[in-house]
């Protein structure tokens, strides 16, 4: 894991990158602009190609709410248990905003002061495995939940998902967004990520050299950080390029042996 600030640091970039590419209007490569637009031609109904059944204003209030849930879970204001009859009211709230950037902004912020006032050692619910102290997981957490829905709203923007080259990403940053993945969402019991036979796939950034080995079955994923012998799949791409691809926003990892890739892309779709 990074450090509470490096967490900090990335949730207030992706946030206001997410702000400033859902006011700015959409720019498809393939337009000719006769005018320079401005941000009052901005498309808050433009779908994500990346997160095809949302529109820019539902992602940015999916992430307002996620916001505040989890502002709300770590002072015990909401239970980490709550259903949609909290979370619902929270993201409607956020799609009737007239500002929905304003709102997000808003949100953000309050989650920041209250992670900063958090102590480290704190007993605060969490839901993920191999996570570490809560604190620095829900900052974790919600670091990289709104840097993968910034690229929603990016994607909106640019018309097509982005090349993983333009976002701007640091590669320390999106190793660890992959080892939270791959070792706090996909072993958990309700993971879809299943095999009719047993499959070993070995996981390689070549740029900052992090490793895991993912061992599929019939049972919840396995992951180590150690590496595989004799793999039946080799996944390998830059962090970023791995980062964005394993959470389905690119599709730059370069695959060699079986091909699990397909079936990550169908059964590895994370819920909450």
């Amino acid at each position: 894991m990074l450090g509470l600030e490096d967490y900090l640091d990335a949730l207030r970039t992706a946030t206001a990158r997410m702000i400033a590419d859902a006011t700015e209007p959409p720019r498809p490569d393939n337009v000719d602009w006769d005018d320079e637009p401005t941000s009052e031609d901005a498309d808050w109904d433009a779908i994500s190609p990346t997160a095809p059944e949302w529109s820019v204003r539902q992602v940015v209030a999916h992430q307002g709410m996620v916001h505040r849930w989890a502002t709300g879970v770590i002072t015990g204001r909401i239970d980490i248990s709550a259903g949609p009859e909290v979370t619902d009211l929270i993201e409607a709230e956020g799609m009737n905003t007239p500002d929905p950037g304003g709102w997000l902004q808003r949100g953000s912020e309050a989650l920041e002061w209250v992670l900063r006032g958090t102590a480290e050692d704190a007993d605060i619910p969490f839901f993920l495995r191999n996570a570490g102290a809560p604190r620095d997981a829900w900052a974790r957490r919600q670091a990289h939940e709104t840097t993968i829905h910034w690229i929603d709203v990016y994607a909106a923007r640019l018309g097509s998902a982005p090349d993983s080259s333009g976002l701007d990403i640091p590669a320390e940053f999106a190793a660890d967004g992959v080892d939270e993945l791959l070792r706090g969402f996909l072993p958990r019991s309700k993971s879809g990520m299943r095999t009719a036979r047993d499959v070993v796939v070995a996981v390689h950034a070549t740029d900052t050299g992090d490793t895991w080995t993912m061992r599929l079955g019939s049972a919840p994923p396995e992951f180590s950080t150690d590496a595989a012998d004799n793999p039946d799949c080799t996944w390998h791409a830059t962090a970023v390029q791995l980062y964005a691809g394993l959470w389905n926003r690119g599709d730059q990892i370069v695959q060699d042996g079986l091909d699990v890739l397909s079936v990550w892309r169908e059964r590895a779709a994370v819920a909450w």
